[in-house]
């Protein structure tokens, strides 16, 4: 999840966040405060509720070098990421 706005809210990356979980966003008023949110290239504007979560009919295969873990590679990535908000 990362922000659409670099300065709002303040200081705020974004999170990685389990493929187990939802994401549900109600607006509370839509018509002041229009949101627009964007998954998978999908942009839906002036929503009044979303909900996201895995499609898991959706399959592909990542490359990746073999002396490098996918693991160890989102470790260091979450890592550089938490280093760099000091």
């Amino acid at each position: 999840i990362s922000p659409i706005s670099p300065f709002r809210p303040r200081r705020w990356k974004g999170k990685i966040v389990s493929e187990r979980s939802k994401i549900i966003i109600k607006n509370l008023n839509p018509k002041k405060r229009p949101i627009s949110a964007v998954a998978d290239n999908v942009e839906v504007r002036n929503a009044k509720n979303i909900l996201k979560k895995i499609n898991k009919k959706i399959f592909f295969n990542l490359l990746y070098d073999r002396n490098n873990s996918l693991q160890k590679k989102i470790k260091i990535e979450q890592l550089r990421k938490e280093t760099n908000l000091k």
